[in-house]
């Protein structure tokens, strides 16, 4: 399945940018984005290339590769729909 993602480019820039994704693993779910922010916290210190050096990157992250550059998808402030559960997931969760 092809979707769009948000990718921060450049200082204070960001791209609707083409992505594949691919069906949720055994004990995982997908969730459609319905609605997204740049959170007051690091998403927003990313977009303005502020990021301080001794801040740790998730590394639970696929999207980033041990460092904050661009370009890069990053964020955490976002709701949405549970589109696709896993073999091992209730399928309550739709």
């Amino acid at each position: 399945m092809t979707d769009v993602a948000l990718s921060f480019t450049a200082p204070e820039t960001v791209e609707r940018r083409e992505i594949d994704v691919g069906s949720p693993d055994a004990d995982e779910f997908r969730v459609s984005t319905r609605a997204s922010a740049i959170s007051a916290g690091t998403e927003l210190l990313v977009y303005r290339d502020q990021t301080p050096a001794d801040v740790p990157v998730d590394k639970t992250l696929d999207a980033l590769d041990g460092e904050f550059s661009y370009p890069l998808r990053y964020g955490y402030a976002a709701s949405g729909v549970v589109d696709a559960v896993g073999e091992r997931v209730d399928s309550d969760w739709l």
